[in-house]
């Protein structure tokens, strides 16, 4: 790190997320940004509350969090002459009008606009839907992850686009070689992440299982999330494939082997404000067949197959027709990889530095 005697900015990346999850992308997302901000000329401190977050060990740089409003006042006095930005990691507009009294410029990143997107999930999360609305207005600068996600917050909230920034994630793992994609592959299906809701993981259940050609030569894995619930299980019981569905957990290792082993992710979520597994399958040469809505054509560009997530007939034929042609796989591995390398959280960090200094 420069000595801090040069150093330009001051960035404090707040503790709202810490002690909300356990694992997750926002997660990764801050721990990333923080960690690849320290190349350049800036003081990036990491305010960390009591918590049990696995991702925090990851950071590179930390600060135990006491009382906000006595450690933001200490660190506003020790840089007096430094530019300084409180980042949010999460919605609490309350900080961000903290921050503001105490001289910081404030920034949020908005991931998605599930909750205003989809009505149903309102009553659930109106308190944080409406801690989010109060920081989007408070804050000095927003980041918006996609172009799809900027044109949702525009169009829902009236935001200004001078006040926006869109700067794209990147996948935690190293992309491989062109050698490494000879890798052989197993007769795995996958999928990653949560899957309720939105997450539209009941459409795949039902197309892998209506089709004889997907239920008799592969296995659906599920990665992440809770264990199959009552409706997952009755879908699963109805087409008979419970020895042909599998749930999976565990850390960054076993999934990136999923990754690499597996002929194809499938991510056929109805919403996604930007849509990480994408990316990282891409980056280990794992094939990607996704919904053709919201960021997804942004992320994948030409390097994924596209469907109506709407639509189980037409993932059921794309699944079929792609997995019978080692043709197709291999041209998607190839494409998803070089695809892969045009996001990094080294241009993510650069772009978000940017963006403090224009501030």
């Amino acid at each position: 790190m420069p000595e801090e005697s040069i150093l330009e900015n001051t960035v404090v990346i707040g503790p709202e997320i810490w002690a909300a999850q356990t694992n997750g992308g926002i997660s990764r997302y801050f721990v990333e940004l923080a960690n690849s901000l320290s190349s350049f000329n800036s003081k990036i401190l990491v305010l960390i509350p009591e918590h049990s977050n696995n991702q925090v060990a990851n950071l590179k740089t930390t600060i135990e969090l006491n009382d906000l409003k006595k450690d933001l006042t200490s660190i506003s006095r020790s840089c007096v002459d430094q530019k300084k930005i409180y980042h949010a990691t999460y919605y609490d507009y309350r900080n961000l009008r903290l921050a503001k009294l105490l001289g910081f410029k404030t920034v949020v990143t908005v991931h998605d606009m599930i909750s205003e997107i989809y009505p149903e999930r309102r009553p659930r999360f109106r308190f944080s839907t409406d801690m989010k609305m109060k920081s989007i207005r408070l804050a000095d600068g927003i980041i918006c992850v996609s172009e799809s996600t900027k044109k949702d917050l525009m169009s829902i909230y009236g935001v200004s686009e001078e006040k926006i920034q869109v700067i794209h994630l990147a996948s935690s793992f190293q992309s491989i070689s062109h050698k490494e994609l000879r890798i052989p592959r197993r007769d795995y299906i996958l999928y990653v992440g949560k899957r309720a809701g939105y997450k539209n993981f009941s459409l795949l259940l039902e197309a892998f299982g209506e089709s004889p050609y997907l239920r008799n030569r592969f296995k659906l894995v599920a990665f992440g999330g809770k264990d199959f619930d009552l409706n997952e299980k009755s879908i699963i019981s109805k087409l008979s494939i419970q020895k042909r569905v599998v749930h999976a957990s565990g850390d960054d290792s076993i999934l990136r082997d999923l990754y690499l082993t597996s002929r194809i992710l499938v991510y056929p979520s109805l919403y996604e404000g930007f849509g990480l597994p994408p990316v990282e399958a891409m980056s280990l040469g794992c094939p990607v067949i996704t919904g053709n809505v919201s960021s997804m054509p942004e992320v994948g560009a030409g390097a994924a197959l596209y469907f109506d997530p709407a639509d189980k007939q037409a993932l059921k034929e794309l699944l079929e027709q792609s997995l019978s042609s080692e043709v197709v796989l291999a041209r998607l591995a190839e494409l998803g990889v070089a695809r892969s390398k045009e996001f990094s959280w080294q241009h993510t960090a650069s772009m978000t530095n940017d963006f403090y200094d224009n501030l």
